[in-house]
């Protein structure tokens, strides 16, 4: 399998951890840590995202997804 871990930078510490069976399931979890960081970086955790941002976040992950598939 494949260990998926996060850091958390002001802690200093890890915070988690989670296996993945299969590169494609490792991958799809990236996907969502990577969504999750364009909506906190957009919106600093103070609001909801628009539904214009969501579907650019939406889009960015689907770029991010065809790069993987190239190679």
């Amino acid at each position: 399998g494949y260990t998926l871990m996060a850091w958390e930078p002001h802690r200093n510490d890890w915070y988690s951890a989670e296996i993945q069976k299969t590169p494609e399931d490792l991958r799809n979890a990236l996907l969502g840590t990577y969504a999750n960081f364009l909506e906190d970086k957009i919106t600093g955790n103070d609001r909801d995202l628009t539904v214009t941002e969501t579907g650019e976040i939406q889009q960015r992950c689907r770029e991010l997804l065809e790069k993987c598939r190239e190679t």
